[in-house]
C-alpha cells in the first residue's frame, strides 16, 4: 500500500494545473496532478517548488486505486493560486480547463477526479 497527496492547484479562471509524467513508471507519459507526500504541507511544497503561494487548502474524500502489484492512497488535495507565479522552465506542465476538457491521456484517478469538478 502507498499513499499520495494530488494537488487540485486551481488558478483564477478556475483551470487545473496538470503535469506530464515521466515516460517511464507507472503512468509513463501520462498528464497527471502534481504529487507529494503525506507528509508534506501541500500549500509549503507548492511554494518551495514551484513560486506558488496558494489559499485556503480543501481536502477531499480519499480516493483508492488498485494497480495489479499494490493499492494507492490518495489524498485529494484542492487549492487556488495566482498564475502568474509558476516556476516552471518545462514544456511539461499545462493550466487545463475541466468545463472544456482537451484530449489529454491521463490516469483513471485522474480523470474520476476531473470529474468531480464539472
Amino acid at each position: 500500500q502507498k499513499q499520495v497527496q494530488m494537488l487540485l492547484v486551481r488558478n483564477d479562471e478556475g483551470e487545473i494545473l496538470l503535469q506530464q509524467r515521466p515516460p517511464a513508471g507507472i503512468w509513463g507519459g501520462l498528464w497527471s496532478l502534481p504529487e507529494c507526500g503525506v507528509d508534506q504541507q501541500p500549500l509549503e511544497w507548492l511554494q518551495q517548488q514551484y513560486g506558488l503561494t496558494g489559499g485556503k487548502e480543501t481536502r477531499w474524500e480519499l480516493l483508492t486505486h488498485t494497480f495489479t502489484h499494490f493499492r494507492l492512497e490518495i489524498h485529494p488535495v484542492e487549492t487556488t493560486v495566482s498564475t502568474g507565479a509558476l516556476r516552471v522552465m518545462e514544456n511539461h506542465w499545462v493550466w487545463y480547463n475541466p468545463t472544456k476538457p482537451q484530449k489529454l491521456g491521463m490516469p483513471a484517478p485522474v480523470v474520476r477526479i476531473m470529474k468531480k469538478l464539472t
